[in-house]
């Protein structure tokens, strides 16, 4: 009995050490906290429950405790979960720290969003130009200005990088950032080719740490509301679904659009979002894809559109471009009623019909930036330790990868 509260002893000491110490990167805090109550009462059971049984009922206990403790051990392995760890940052009133690498356009919609997502703090921004990075710090009140990325992922106390550099440059900043043991938001398209999305999603899984690509859209509630809808048979079963998202841009060769060096394009710009939601609502992988693009003077295709086929004959249709405004809406067509998303990237209504064109139901959101929504996901499935978000997966992110390559290779050389 005596070593039994020694060791209750023992564990009352180095647990609060073990917790002020340890970051936690890589486990599961919400499932820790479960086995750590469970040790607590596991060790009150020890000490108190010897003295009310008889000798007997004390051996087969014992037995069983050691049997209870194998178990354990042996999903905690398995779960890859630790048998003591720390309690969430998130229960502890903890902010997951964001650096940002590459203060442009979109990233100013990021660091808006950070400031209206609670447990966020964007804590530092990196740039090539030390004077961009230090006025869009000012503009954000961010913390700290680094000259360098290295100089960021050198801050030990950055827990995860979102990345907004040009799309070529998205797979080396990736890289690195992961090789310092950083999180990783990538803003779409996550890489120019499906060689490097996979090597990336490799390299997160081997380090165990948190990969995911930006694609806002899915997270907006609107957006889950319709999957749910898609989901439940609310439309009966889906047959065909349209999605488009075109805008004018003047062909400056200059731009980033209109330039192939820097991954420039429809495709990549606007036509991952069509890809990325055609794949969320059906909840499949396409099994065929036929597209044709215009590609303009300058090498990157400026119109385009892609047909999906999928297993279970669903058909999904894609338009895409840099050079004309289209509607970018959205429609889901099944066999007992439709559904219409305006302007679907960017969703703030969606609205159910059935068959005879009578509104079922309307869903709005009134959030004025939908970036939010992605990063409480991405902040939540940090603070468990999870690897990927199941709303973007890794599958999701390499499927889309996929298509954008078979649909560039023919026209784009």
């Amino acid at each position: 009995m005596a070593v039994l509260l020694f060791c209750n002893a023992v564990f009352d000491i180095l647990f609060p050490v073990y917790q002020s110490t340890e970051k936690g990167r890589g486990f599961r805090p919400g499932k820790c906290q479960v086995w750590h109550r469970f040790c607590k009462v596991w060790g009150m059971l020890c000490i108190t429950l010897p003295y009310l049984e008889e000798k007997i009922f004390f051996v087969q206990y014992w037995f069983s405790l050691l049997f209870c403790g194998i178990i354990i051990v042996a999903v905690c392995n398995l779960r890859n979960t630790p048998y003591i760890a720390v309690v969430s940052a998130k229960k502890e009133g903890k902010s997951m720290n964001f650096g940002l690498l590459g203060p442009g356009s979109i990233a100013r919609k990021f660091a808006d969003a950070c400031s209206r997502t609670e447990g966020v703090k964007l804590l530092a921004v990196a740039s090539g130009s030390r004077e961009r990075a230090e006025a869009f710090a000012a503009e954000f009140e961010v913390e700290k200005v680094c000259g360098s990325y290295e100089e960021l992922l050198a801050l030990p106390e950055i827990d995860a990088v979102y990345i907004s550099v040009i799309n070529s440059l998205h797979y080396e900043t990736a890289r690195k950032c992961l090789e310092a043991g950083k999180a990783v938001l990538c803003e779409k398209p996550f890489c120019v080719t499906v060689s490097q999305t996979e090597e990336l999603i490799r390299l997160a899984e081997e380090k165990g740490l948190l990969l995911m690509e930006g694609m806002w859209t899915l997270f907006l509630p609107c957006v889950c509301a319709v999957r749910n809808w898609v989901k439940e048979g609310r439309i009966g079963r889906l047959k065909y679904l349209d999605s488009s998202f075109s805008f004018y841009a003047p062909a400056d060769p200059e731009s980033r659009l209109f330039s192939a060096s820097h991954g420039g394009g429809a495709a990549f710009d606007v036509g991952i979002y069509c890809l990325a939601f055609s794949l969320s609502m059906t909840g499949q992988l396409p099994d065929s894809c036929r597209s044709k693009l215009y590609v303009g003077e300058t090498g990157v295709d400026e119109m385009g559109a892609a047909l999906l086929g999928f297993p279970d004959k669903t058909v999904a249709n894609c338009m895409f471009g840099i050079q004309g405004k289209s509607e970018d809406s959205a429609h889901l067509y099944g066999d007992a009623g439709m559904i219409h998303l305006p302007q679907f990237w960017n969703c703030h209504e969606a609205k159910l019909y059935n068959a005879g064109e009578e509104l079922l139901e309307t869903v709005t959101d009134s959030q004025e930036n939908g970036f939010v929504y992605e990063i409480e996901a991405f902040r939540d499935a940090f603070l468990r330790g999870d690897r990927e978000v199941e709303t973007v997966s890794h599958q999701l992110t390499l499927a889309c990868a996929k298509l954008l390559e078979e649909i560039r290779k023919e026209d784009i050389n």
